[in-house]
């Protein structure tokens, strides 16, 4: 998504930075730092995966039936973690996996997904201004 985003951004925006206002190129570039910034904390962080105790448990089985292992990659696991089949790991407080940033957003990455959708939303609405703009000047 990234490299499709700059691939489509880039151009569009040379191509109409000449007619933009000072103030509006600013504004573009900042909010196009701001969301691949926050982009790359979500893709690039650590979920909250669950890695494998060393210890291994004689009672694996009884575990299962009462959730405390999970069934798909048998892992002993927190209470609050789930399994994601797309990852196919188990991820402290998963919330959903991500088709855009193709990964699992967790516990640990749930306040950046929430700044990514932020600074992408006014990203959006500060390019349809600025095409506004720009098409109203002609």
């Amino acid at each position: 998504m990234l490299v499709t985003y700059c691939l489509a951004i880039g151009p569009a925006f040379f191509f109409f930075a000449h007619d933009m206002l000072a103030g509006l190129k600013v504004a573009l570039l900042v909010s196009i730092c701001l969301t691949t910034v926050s982009f790359t904390m979500v893709a690039c962080s650590d979920p909250g995966v669950v890695f494998q105790d060393l210890e291994v448990s004689t009672q694996l089985q009884g575990d299962i039936e009462r959730g405390i292992v999970c069934a798909q990659c048998e892992l002993r696991r927190p209470q609050n973690a789930s399994h994601c089949s797309d990852c196919g790991v188990c991820v402290r407080g998963l919330d959903h996996h991500c088709p855009w940033t193709g990964k699992c957003v967790g516990k640990r990455t749930i306040k950046w997904f929430y700044v990514f959708l932020t600074f992408i939303s006014l990203h959006c609405m500060l390019i349809g201004a600025v095409c506004l703009v720009t098409f109203v000047a002609r």
